[in-house]
């Protein structure tokens, strides 16, 4: 996409299946590509989400796509619009798309939005045939579409209906991966062959939640990680929203402590994030109030759009340790953790 834009002036169409999601890429590419005021910005590059609840632009269109944005990153509502203007080539302001990203490609088999994302696909794939097979010039117009997904079971019946399209695939990870089962005190190999190690035992924690939790923090302290890095994050996926509050009400009430929690950054992180959600229009929540100084907090759809921020970006700085979630955090937003826990395998 960066070589396009830079080399044969064609913008960029970045597409995410949900509104967080864009907001969060829209950051990171900013903070990349963007006009960030900062040295280490690769370019001044105008970058916009467009979505749900995006803001009027200056020409005073909703999600309008205008020609000084050089990557427009959209909901698959928005880039279907945009995908519809570029084959009916009615707006100039999508003339000169060169590549279309799509991310999460495995959202083709959603029952509710899937089709959306099939339209998409095929209009693309229809366009770019009928501007290279109309191109008089000796140049011809090449769209590159590149999907993207980590959960696709199979790739060759995507990789034949999108024209016998390119296949890269990897199994890199910067962090490795592994499983366990928790039963009871101990916990098992993910195939369950085995008995790893028993789980340390903490004063009002029988299910023994605050100790796994608490083992990836004396795992970080003793070989030296700084808490801004969030290496002791913790993400706690519960089948309620109730269930969420209750294990951050437990986790707080029965953290041991480290270090850390008498760090000067880390103390005046936790009460901005306090400060913050105080002046919010719900005002704050007597659970967060109680856990939050401990560096624990819940996410679910009870929070305000604000106050999901607030609590995101907390977790990111390390501020906060430990985030008791519903399955929702894990379709809507990329948070780097350490460890995730799964209580349950029901939802609901």
């Amino acid at each position: 996409m960066l070589r396009r834009l830079f080399f044969r002036g064609l913008r960029g169409v970045y597409t995410l299946p949900y509104v967080s999601i864009c907001q969060e890429k829209l950051q990171q590419l900013r903070r990349v590509w963007g006009d960030s005021g900062q040295s280490a910005s690769l370019a001044a590059l105008r970058i916009e989400a467009f979505h749900s609840n995006a803001s009027v632009d200056k020409e005073g269109v909703i999600g309008g796509w205008t020609a000084g944005v050089d990557v427009a990153i959209g909901t698959l509502e928005k880039v279907n619009g945009m995908v519809n203007r570029l084959v009916s080539q009615a707006d100039s302001s999508t003339s000169n798309v060169g590549t279309v990203i799509i991310d999460e490609l495995h959202m083709v088999g959603d029952e509710q939005r899937g089709h959306i994302l099939e339209l998409i696909l095929l209009k693309l794939m229809l366009f770019a045939i009928g501007r290279v097979t109309s191109a008089s010039s000796g140049e011809l117009y090449q769209l590159q579409v590149v999907c993207m997904s980590a959960t696709l079971p199979s790739l060759d019946p995507l990789k034949s209906w999108l024209l016998e399209a390119d296949v890269y695939t990897t199994e890199f990870r910067p962090v490795p991966l592994e499983y366990f089962v928790k039963v009871g005190p101990r916990l098992h190999s993910g195939d369950l062959d085995r008995v790893v190690r028993e789980i340390p035992l903490l004063q009002g924690d029988p299910d023994r939640i605050t100790a796994l939790i608490w083992e990836v923090a004396q795992e970080a302290c003793a070989v030296g990680y700084d808490a801004a890095s969030n290496a002791t994050g913790v993400i706690v996926f519960c089948a309620t929203k109730a269930w969420c509050e209750k294990t951050a009400v437990h986790v707080a009430s029965t953290w041991p402590g480290v270090p850390w929690d008498l760090d000067d950054t880390m103390l005046r992180g936790r009460h901005q994030a306090l400060d913050i959600l105080r002046s919010c229009p719900a005002g704050l929540c007597p659970t967060l109030e109680k856990s939050i100084p401990k560096g624990v907090a819940y996410h679910h759809s009870g929070l305000t759009m604000e106050e999901r921020r607030v609590i995101e970006t907390a977790f990111r700085n390390g501020h906060i340790h430990t985030l008791c979630a519903t399955s929702t955090l894990a379709a809507g937003v990329n948070l780097p953790a350490r460890r995730v826990i799964i209580r349950s395998l029901q939802v609901g």
